[in-house]
């Protein structure tokens, strides 16, 4: 029993993480770019693609070195975790674009399913590789 509820702990921990470096990237970029109008498409797309991936990449590696060690122990739960943690991120994050939206304030790209999905994918994928 306690052997699950530890599984269960590193999984939540190892969600917490992603979820508030993604949350702070979002609160960090809303206001400089609050003004700026976006790129047409499909520029914008690939510009935010680019940008978000390359500082989700930076910041998994930084919590690497924060936090060298997997949270989660068990390798197979380990690869669970980059399946699964990635999806529950851009959900989460299109149901925040969805509420900013109805509030009538300003949607980044990183507040729809497929960026914030991709912006975990990637942490996600570089602390599998990375952590020890």
């Amino acid at each position: 029993m306690a052997e699950i509820l530890f599984v269960i702990l590193e999984f939540i921990f190892e969600f917490l993480l992603e979820f508030a470096l993604e949350f702070m990237v979002d609160f960090g970029l809303r206001a400089p770019f609050a003004d700026r109008a976006p790129l047409p498409a499909p520029w914008g797309t690939i510009v935010a693609v680019t940008a978000y991936s390359t500082l989700s990449y930076f910041l998994a590696l930084g919590s690497v070195a924060v936090f060298p060690h997997h949270f989660i122990r068990n390798p197979e739960y380990r690869l669970w975790n980059v399946l699964l943690t990635p999806i529950l991120m851009g959900v989460l994050m299109g149901q925040w674009g969805g509420y900013l939206r109805e509030r009538g304030k300003r949607v980044l790209q990183i507040d729809t399913y497929v960026l914030g999905f991709f912006f975990a994918l990637i942490f996600a994928l570089v602390r599998y590789k990375y952590a020890s």
